[in-house]
């Protein structure tokens, strides 16, 4: 009993390994395609994915700090969020800013091209992009957030 719940144990272990590799490629029509597998048709890029961050998808850096200082000065509210009108992510941490009077300013990445550079200085890799003094974070998480705004 306790040998086949052995080997059934190490016959899984190559499958949890796989699931970290990511290939993206590049159809005939110019689409951007992410998979766990490489396409047998199609050159393809092995993508090294790291997880920054254990509560979710939320990362926190000082990257850019000077930048960032300067873009806080010039912000109405106490955080700055960078958005887009389709992000779900985006109006969920609106949501959160909104039912806990949390004061933002928000720039809308694809309106303003203004935010657009902005967005890009720091280090922009999707949105939301939340700005709080000096510190970015990529994604949302509300603990996350609650912990930069306890630090201001």
């Amino acid at each position: 009993m306790t040998a086949r719940l052995l080997l059934l144990l190490l016959g899984l272990v190559p499958l949890c390994l796989s699931a970290q590799i990511l290939y993206k490629y590049v159809d005939d029509a110019g689409q951007v395609h992410y998979t766990d597998r490489p396409p047998a048709d199609a050159a393809s890029e092995e993508m090294d994915i790291q997880v920054d961050s254990l509560l979710g998808p939320a990362e926190i850096s000082a990257r850019r700090a000077d930048y960032a200082a300067r873009l806080q000065n010039v912000a109405s509210g106490r955080v700055v969020i960078f958005t887009t009108d389709w992000c779900r992510v985006c109006k969920k941490a609106k949501r959160y800013m909104d039912n806990h009077s949390i004061a933002y300013s928000e720039r809308d990445i694809e309106k303003s091209d203004s935010a657009r550079r902005d967005y890009e200085r720091l280090g922009g890799k999707g949105v939301p992009l939340l700005q709080v003094g000096q510190q970015t974070m990529h994604g949302f998480n509300a603990g996350s957030l609650d912990r930069l705004l306890a630090r201001q």
